[in-house]
């Protein structure tokens, strides 16, 4: 195996929210703890931004990965996602838009970088329903925050325990130095997800630009954008498990998103604030929807 130059741990914190857009409905929140751990295998860690060049012998990796890698991380997280209607007021069920329903899980992953590339998989198993305790979380904390109560969880999409496998690649097709220190990276991402909670196929272009070294300890800030279109073959936070007598809701075939965001990384960790505009996800939504997510990663 190649020489193992530093490891650590990481601590992430990610919150996803659509109070961005003064909206509380369709994907309404989400909350993800991650736990990794890290390991380097050269002295310089060689990135899109770093501009230096590593040369190792292959050895034989899992899944297709190349060996020949500068990062290896193994990390685990737990996380819920909150889905609602457009009308929280309505304490009957309402036909045609999206129903309640929440997905707490937990995600094992490994994820290894080279100095082109960067590849992932992953293994996420959760429940949807009840169980939950995603009606639970939303009415205790719009109660805390003194906002309208969400009055349709009686109608939430019904237990379900799911696994979903995701395999996901990302690799750089461009990169240039401009304007003094600052470097542009274009990289392609694919991404496909096979289970039983999620099933879609998602290409995308991600842009970078930034200053100092990427994903290193070293101050550097760096700006990102993200043009993502997915085919959507089963999303269960639309139309399943439903009570009966109601009506799976249509869900579109595809999805797509931009996403912009700043990521500032600092002596003790990296904060990273962006904004997603995401295409209508189901025939009954009305107009796309906008997210902010905050992620801070510690170290």
């Amino acid at each position: 195996m190649p020489l193992i130059a530093s490891q650590g741990k990481l601590v992430s914190v990610e919150v996803q929210n659509d109070a961005v857009a003064g909206t509380d409905e369709n994907y309404t929140s989400g909350l993800e703890i991650v736990i990794s751990k890290w390991v380097r295998a050269y002295p310089s860690y060689a990135t899109e931004y770093s501009g230096e060049e590593v040369h190792h012998p292959p050895t034989p990796g899992i899944l297709g990965f190349n060996s020949q890698y500068v990062s290896k991380t193994t990390s685990v997280a737990i996380g819920q996602k909150i889905y609602t209607p457009s009308d929280l007021s309505e304490t009957r069920y309402i036909p045609n838009d999206r129903p309640y329903a929440g997905w707490s899980y937990v995600r094992f992953s490994q994820e290894q970088t080279s100095t082109e590339q960067r590849k992932m998989v992953a293994i996420t198993a959760g429940t949807f329903g009840p169980n939950s305790l995603a009606g639970d979380l939303q009415r205790s904390f719009h109660k805390l925050i003194s906002s309208e109560e969400p009055r349709g969880w009686d109608h939430q999409i019904g237990n379900e325990i799911a696994i979903d496998l995701t395999l996901e690649r990302e690799s750089r097709i461009y990169r240039r130095r401009v304007a003094s220190d600052y470097r542009f990276t274009l990289s392609s991402s694919q991404q496909a997800t096979l289970g039983m909670a999620n099933t879609n196929l998602k290409i995308g272009l991600v842009a970078s630009l930034g200053k100092g070294p990427n994903r290193s300890e070293h101050a550097s800030t760096r700006y990102f954008s993200r043009a993502t279109a997915a085919h959507v073959g089963r999303d269960r936070a639309l139309n399943g498990p439903l009570p009966a007598g109601y009506d799976s809701v249509r869900k579109s075939s595809i999805v797509s998103e931009l996403e912009f965001g700043l990521e500032r990384t600092m002596k003790f960790g990296r904060l990273a604030v962006s904004v997603t505009r995401r295409s209508r996800q189901s025939e009954g939504q009305t107009s796309p929807q906008t997210f902010g997510t905050i992620r801070y990663t510690l170290w």
